[in-house]
């Protein structure tokens, strides 16, 4: 697909997505909190399942039905990480009372404090931006955001609602053992299956990691995000997510 269609298609799909969960918060069908969470555990998936769009494929002469794929260029990460850049900026704009959104604002603020946006969404689509201008259609890109986008909202959710046992460092913290649990049984596999739905249209996306190195890298991630405060753990998961995946997988691969 031309990387300009597939730029559309996927901003497309990405904006139809923020604004369906957009007016779900504005028309108070879920709360503030549930709209939050949905943002930050819908938006980098879907993302992602968009990459293989801006990849190039043509049939081989002779073999109807089958497509060669060739690797994309390293400069389609950078306009594909206009998309996350874009919203980012959005949403930057009304944290910082640039201007104002009702709507938005009870998407994504728990407490009704537009401040609340230059933290846990700003930094999220910071991330994104980042990871995928320099690592865009890899497993180590996919492994690192999934982390951050399931891993981090299961731990929230299930710590929050069951967990009774707190991690005593450090002091007056609220994230519970069950939460990083759940952290590492879900980021783990949601990571793994992501890689295989991509990589069923990327095949040169390479070097796969093997389950245990997945489930290692979530272990960390699910660590440091307990031990982080909420208002920074998007950036420490995605760079301790980071440095675990560089150490696991490259080495053997």
């Amino acid at each position: 697909m031309h990387v300009a269609v597939a730029f559309a298609v996927t901003g497309a799909v990405c904006v139809a997505l923020e604004q369906s969960l957009r007016k779900l918060a504005g028309w108070r069908v879920v709360s503030s909190i549930v709209s939050r969470r949905l943002t930050h555990a819908l938006m980098g998936p879907v993302f992602i399942l968009c990459w293989p769009l801006f990849s190039k494929s043509f049939s081989s002469p002779g073999n109807d039905g089958y497509f060669t794929f060739v690797p994309s260029p390293w400069w389609y990460g950078l306009i594909a990480a206009m998309i996350p850049l874009a919203i980012t900026i959005k949403f930057a704009a009304i944290g910082l009372g640039v201007f104002d959104d009702p709507y938005t604002r009870r998407m994504l603020c728990r407490n009704g404090n537009c401040g609340e946006i230059l933290y846990g969404p700003v930094q999220y689509g910071i991330v994104f931006t980042v990871a995928t201008a320099l690592f865009f259609q890899s497993a180590l890109a996919i492994t690192c955001l999934m982390n951050l986008c399931i891993g981090d909202v299961a731990a929230a959710v299930i710590g929050s609602q069951f967990g009774n046992t707190r991690w005593p460092i450090p002091n007056n913290n609220t994230k519970t053992i069950l939460g990083t649990i759940a952290f590492v049984l879900t980021s783990g596999p949601a990571s793994l299956l992501v890689i295989q739905i991509v990589n069923r249209f990327l095949p040169y996306m390479h070097p796969l990691p093997s389950l245990s190195c997945v489930m290692m890298t979530a272990l960390v991630g699910a660590l440091v995000e307990a031990m982080t405060p909420s208002k920074f753990d998007n950036v420490t998961v995605f760079l301790a997510t980071l440095l675990s995946y560089v150490i696991c997988v490259y080495p053997i691969s």
